[in-house]
């Protein structure tokens, strides 16, 4: 779409939509029609709720979605944005967690289901990676977990 545009998307107005979806897209399968809609309509929410301000000072235009009610597509594209929890927020989750582990009924379960999401916050393990890991994995003798950005900056000295 941006190819097709060939400017930035906020600059896209209802006509320019209108011929990318009528003229362009007109040949391709109402789902991908619907999909690239659906994607339209998530960027231009996603620029209206974090950048609005920072376009319209760019291009003297407010941030509004080419496509109006209408055309947009059938299913819900409402905003999923995804904002990472403040440090204090994680610290305040595994605090309180820790604290569980000595009251719970079956403490083994939960200090390794503790232990795999501190690892997925602290170092960033992804699920699959977390999943494979044994004991033997683990070198204490190379000091204490922290997170990527310790690690980045620990190998760069």
């Amino acid at each position: 779409m941006r190819e097709w545009f060939g400017r930035p998307l906020w600059e896209m107005r209802p006509t320019d939509a209108d011929a990318y979806f009528g003229r362009e897209l007109r040949t391709v399968a109402a789902s991908t029609r619907t999909g690239r809609a659906g994607a339209l309509t998530l960027y231009f929410d996603f620029l209206e709720l974090r950048h609005r301000a920072e376009v319209y000072n760019l291009s003297g235009r407010p941030v509004e979605c080419p496509l109006d009610e209408a055309n947009r597509p059938s299913r819900s594209v409402e905003p999923q944005l995804r904002i990472p929890p403040t440090e204090a927020e994680i610290e305040q989750l595994f605090a309180g967690w820790r604290q569980e582990l000595s009251a719970t009924r079956k403490f083994a379960p939960a200090a390794r289901n503790y232990t795999v999401a501190r690892l997925a916050a602290d170092v960033g393990l992804r699920i699959n990676e977390l999943r494979m890991l044994n004991l033997d994995d683990v070198h204490w003798e190379l000091g204490t977990l922290c997170s990527a950005r310790c690690w980045t900056a620990r190998s760069a000295t």
